[in-house]
């Protein structure tokens, strides 16, 4: 009975590990599990604690054993954290090293930015969000942040900054794409 827990977990760890560089929300996933084996965890102890009240004042009341019941809410935690940790193995920079159009410098900057926190990067490596905010504002001092979709890229890693100068432009950014009608800068003005 155990090797079959055994053989299921490593499944489980294995298959995380393996489809992570593949699958973006595979953080947001891996948060889930967390949270599911926390809850999962913190009732099955309150059942437990229950059934032993319970089983001192009707001695023929049987008890569950807590032991067996904690094996799913383990396995939760293990693919979970697997998850994660596979995620955090490859990480890509947070700005492009070459030189390419403001467009692909933006997207990329988005796509990290949003795959830093899927992945819960920004607390193991806050720095990045830091590198990528500064990339935004030598593109925004310099006047190439032209077009709407460039001005709502930017206001979306913008506004995961930390200073009101950050949500200011990020404001004023994703108003003037939403103007220019971007579709989904509206709710970010």
């Amino acid at each position: 009975m155990r090797s079959q827990y055994f053989y299921l977990l490593l499944a489980a760890v294995v298959g995380a590990a393996l489809i992570a560089p593949f699958y973006a929300p595979l953080g947001s996933v891996g948060v889930g599990l967390l949270v599911v084996a926390y809850y999962l965890t913190l009732a099955l102890t309150l059942l437990w604690a229950l059934s032993r009240l319970v089983a001192r004042f009707r001695p023929k009341f049987r008890t569950f054993r807590l032991r067996n019941a904690l094996k799913a809410p383990l396995l939760l935690t293990l693919t979970g954290g697997a998850a994660l940790l596979s995620l955090n193995l490859t990480t890509p920079p947070p700005v492009l090293t070459q030189p390419e159009s403001t467009l692909v410098q933006l997207t990329y900057l988005y796509e990290t930015d949003q795959r830093d926190r899927h992945a819960l990067r920004i607390f193991i490596e806050p720095r990045r969000d830091a590198v990528r905010l500064a990339e935004i504002y030598r593109l925004n001092d310099g006047g190439e942040i032209r077009s709407g979709e460039e001005k709502y890229l930017a206001a979306m890693v913008l506004h995961h900054g930390t200073s009101p100068d950050d949500y200011a432009l990020a404001h004023t950014l994703s108003s003037e794409a939403a103007a220019e009608g971007v579709e989904g800068a509206q709710w970010l003005s």
